[in-house]
């Protein structure tokens, strides 16, 4: 039996962990509207100058979407959104939609 050095073993190790990605929860749809609540805040709380002048709601929503998808993505797991569906989030069945004010 060869001596093994324990350093080596440790190293191994630790690639080994650190390789790993770590295990997200899945996205449900109690977590979606917490989820949406605090981003909704936290979108509210600073300007966004990217969409100053912008007068096209598609273009608005689009850009909020793709931007809540990233935000949840960062900590759970769910499927990507199948366009052809019509899904944005297909494994819970919702399809994220944004309304202007002006609409309300």
């Amino acid at each position: 039996m060869g001596f093994v050095s324990l350093s080596r073993v440790w190293r191994e190790d630790m690639l080994t962990v650190m390789s790993e990605p770590p295990i997200m929860p899945q996205l449900t749809i109690p977590v979606l509207c917490a989820e949406a609540a605090k981003f909704s805040v936290a979108e509210s709380t600073y300007p966004e100058p990217s969409l100053y002048g912008v007068t096209d709601g598609k273009a608005v929503g689009t850009y909020l979407e793709h931007k809540f998808r990233a935000y949840l993505g960062a900590n759970y797991r769910f499927s990507p959104c199948n366009s052809a569906m019509g899904v944005d989030f297909p494994d819970i069945q919702v399809d994220m939609k944004v309304t202007s004010v002006r609409q309300l």
